[in-house]
């Protein structure tokens, strides 16, 4: 209350979504009250501000600084964000290690900085950190349009004498060179409390930032320990051989590898960490059937266990090494952003699929934001891709006619708690889209329980092919379904579809990662557990992230798998059904059904015209 008598009430309130109000009226009513009467209602309108990213600008720029170490330039310009008739009152620069994922490009609450306050996040990895000042604005009194701040340089530096987490946290300092971090910009309004983060932008910090003299320091020790190391290493090899020469001993035949699984590659980096400190870093070993059941009675029910947790933190770990060495140039051009639905989720170059209708180099027209993955048979059986937008549900086709694509997996809905996860890139029943020679048409749809099988005509000049399209309808953003035994039936569909129809399944969700890499997990642990081999969940996740970007992307879809296998383990249908070989009735009535519901979609279309 004021000293005249008025009274104040905040609008700074953070229980109200001012994001969703943004360039709106708010009538404001206040009426007092007591126990004898009740004053008039007295209203007051007032126009939240809006504040939102512009879709206009070229975005914000990270890169490390030329002999600095652990620095990186952020560069952005005052059109990064835009607004209605308030400005924002001051930006933030956050630092957070690892590749990170974005739900919210609006908030009203702040982005917690402990790691232990955000649910399925690495607790091993560095804390985030706040760069800048909480509230700078470096905008403000000047006519610049653009800065430039340097993360771990001389603004906002940490006091080195200050241990105290708050000074951990809201300071500026050097990063780690060989590590990935992610860098949040973000824009905000004080009253009321709004919060707009720009598209995170990912940045590996190099080995650059010795000065010339400690180079030169570092060589020279080096070199004082290498020439006695080894002469030392001579002496000893030389008088090994001695020994050999003597006894006629022979050196022993190198024994295989003893972790055979479908991940198995000499250059992965679960192949580089020994037998004895597996268990250190929190690496499992690939285990038989009855150490799985073991494994499983000793979880909890909802697996929600540390044993699991640290799994996925190692799990990230060795990703995030991947990540950084592995080269995803071609996805990260600028004239290929409007190709991309998640600025974070970009495929590797070297096993990104290309559109061979354009020329080898044109690496803008020959883009799709799909990559090739290895399945069960050693050999590349998927293509998780991401939900096509409206401007490349043409190349999505083309990429089907090219890789000879016959099964299609969607795991989303177009829309998702209001927000559109994949543009429509099938046609209704009866309905067809064109693009010149190349045209689809739905000629078949059956609505089941949880999910929708379309039988999609593809046609390319005079050539016709049949594409099954398999929609599960039950499965959220970043969750998992409510029943794993749905998953499994879809997945032992999904797998009798592979071969009664033989050639290249494309798997995608919205992002192409999260439910996408679940699924292609899941049905290569289903084929191992057929064939008698080792259950290797990390293992096999491990590949597929050594394939494409935040495959499997949370803890909780970690440990769905895990619950899904168990499940396979105890339903006898799971475990005794086996597809229909190539070949057999069940293969000839499925090609002779296509081939019927094909002649009677021809002349359906033939009597429309």
């Amino acid at each position: 209350m004021c000293q005249d008598g008025c009274f104040k009430i905040p609008i700074n309130d953070t229980r109200f979504d001012w994001c969703s109000a943004r360039n709106t009226t708010l009538e404001v009513t206040v009426t007092v009250t007591n126990k004898a009467q009740k004053s008039t209602a007295s209203s007051i309108s007032y126009m939240a501000p809006s504040l939102d990213l512009n879709a206009t600008d070229s975005g914000v720029s990270a890169s490390c600084v030329p002999g600095g170490f652990g620095q990186v330039a952020v560069t952005f310009s005052s059109t990064l964000f835009r607004w209605s008739w308030k400005r924002p009152d001051f930006y933030r620069i956050v630092v957070m290690e690892g590749q990170s994922d974005l739900s919210r490009t609006c908030n009203v609450r702040e982005l917690p900085l402990d790691r232990t306050m955000i649910k399925g996040v690495v607790t091993t990895l560095e804390r985030p950190f706040l760069a800048t000042d909480a509230r700078w604005n470096p905008f403000k009194g000047t006519n610049s349009t653009e800065v430039t701040f340097i993360i771990g340089g001389s603004d906002n530096v940490c006091n080195s004498t200050d241990s105290s987490t708050y000074a951990a946290l809201f300071c500026n300092r050097a990063l780690t060179p060989g590590k990935v971090y992610t860098v949040f910009v973000q824009a905000v309004i004080a009253v009321p409390h709004m919060i707009v983060t720009a598209p995170l932008v990912a940045v590996t910090v190099r080995f650059d930032g010795l000065a010339d003299e400690d180079k030169e320091n570092i060589l020279r020790y080096i070199t004082f320990l290498a020439v006695p190391v080894g002469i030392v290493n001579f002496i000893l090899f030389v008088k090994f051989l001695r020994q050999c020469h003597r006894y006629k001993c022979r050196r022993p035949e190198r024994r295989p590898n003893a972790r055979r699984s479908v991940v198995h590659s000499p250059d992965a980096p679960l192949e580089h960490i020994s037998h004895n400190d597996r268990a250190w870093v929190g690496v499992p070993e690939p285990v038989t059937e009855r150490q799985f059941r073991q494994l499983c009675e000793d979880m909890p029910q909802d697996i929600m266990c540390p044993q699991l947790l640290r799994q996925f933190e190692a799990l990230c770990a060795l990703s995030s090494q991947v990540a950084a060495s592995t080269p995803s140039r071609v996805g990260n051009l600028p004239t290929n952003a409007c190709k991309n639905r998640y600025a974070n989720i970009i495929p590797f170059d070297k096993n990104r699929v290309l559109l061979l209708s354009y020329a080898p180099n044109d690496n803008v027209s020959n883009y799709i934001n799909a990559s090739h993955i290895v399945g069960f048979s050693g050999w590349p059986e998927y293509i998780a891709a991401q939900g096509p937008k409206d401007n490349t549900v043409k190349d999505f086709w083309v990429m089907a006619y090219e890789q000879n694509v016959r099964t299609v997996v969607m795991l989303t809905n177009l829309v998702e708690n209001g927000k559109v996860k994949c543009h429509q890139y099938y046609p209704e029943l009866g309905d067809r889209f064109t693009w010149g020679d190349l045209s689809v048409a739905c000629c078949v749809q059956n609505d089941l329980l949880f999910y929708t099988l379309r039988t999609i005509v593809m046609t390319k000049g005079s050539e016709e092919r049949l594409v099954n399209h398999l929609h599960f309808r039950e499965w959220p953003d970043f969750g998992c379904p409510a029943s794993p035994k749905h998953v499994l039936q879809f997945c032992i569909t999904l797998r009798r579809q592979a071969v009664l129809f033989p050639g290249m399944i494309v798997v995608h969700c919205s992002a192409g990662v999260g439910r996408t890499g679940t699924l292609i997990a899941l049905d290569i642990l289903l084929q191992c557990l057929k064939a008698k081999k080792k259950i290797d969940v990390f293992g096999v996740v491990l590949k597929l992230r050594e394939q494409r970007p935040c495959m499997v992307q949370c803890q909780e879809q970690y440990c769905f798998l895990m619950k899904c296998l168990r499940v396979a383990l105890d339903d006898p249908i799971i475990r005794k059904y086996k597809p229909p070989a190539k070949g057999s009735k069940g293969s000839k009535k499925a090609a002779e059904l296509q081939t019927v519901a094909l002649q009677v979609f021809q002349k359906s279309f033939q009597c429309k015209k």
